[in-house]
């Protein structure tokens, strides 16, 4: 059951903004879920499901704590047309050596929450 005095958010991590959960029909929860900086208005129904009848991404859930995050990554330098370009993020230096003869390989660190689409990092 869905506490609407706590936060949700999309089933696949998409923060949610609840206008209101006493709409009249079969969809009386309406409210919003940010998709990479853009609102877009949804409705669901009273269970909290977008479509009736199955779960999908866009089923209404509550937030945990927020689960952050750090990955770090290898990027390969390559040359391409005579411009310095990355190619690929690896996760291990030894996987970008057997890949290809980069000009460099470069550790890159991601930090941040689940949310916002991102549901997991890990393998």
């Amino acid at each position: 059951m869905l506490d609407f005095t706590k936060p949700v958010q999309t089933r696949n991590g998409y923060p949610v903004t609840i206008y209101t959960t006493t709409a009249q029909g079969e969809y009386p929860i309406h409210g919003a879920y940010r998709d990479h900086g853009t609102d877009r208005l949804m409705s669901w129904t009273s269970s909290g499901k977008f479509s009736r009848g199955m779960s999908v991404a866009l089923d209404l859930i509550n937030c945990s704590s927020p689960e952050e995050f750090e990955f770090t990554g290898y990027v390969g330098i390559t040359r391409i047309g005579g411009l310095e370009v990355y190619r690929y993020l690896f996760h291990d230096p030894d996987e970008a050596r057997k890949t290809e003869d980069f000009l460099a390989i470069v550790p890159v660190t991601i930090k941040g929450e689940v949310g916002d689409g991102i549901t997991s990092l890990r393998n």
